[in-house]
């Protein structure tokens, strides 16, 4: 495609055959999602820096070479959290 994405939904074309095959608690069987596995690549870290946000959250920040992933150049990256 010329365009990136991340994964694709197929769904049943047809309203009879859709509503046959039912819904399993809130997923529906007459559509089915997936997702690609994610774009990885390699580089080196050259710091971690502590970036305070304005709630006052410490939040650690890679700074690395650049690298290309899907289409972008990134250069800093921060841990998600869960």
């Amino acid at each position: 495609m010329p365009f990136n994405t991340d994964g694709l939904v197929i769904k049943v074309n047809d309203r009879a055959r859709y509503s046959e095959l039912g819904v399993v608690g809130k997923t529906p069987r007459g559509a089915v999602a997936y997702k690609y596995a994610a774009e990885e690549a390699t580089t080196v870290v050259k710091d971690i820096v502590i970036s305070i946000g304005r709630t006052g959250a410490a939040t650690p920040v890679a700074v690395f070479d650049p690298v290309q992933v899907a289409g972008t150049t990134v250069q800093h990256a921060s841990a998600q959290r869960r």
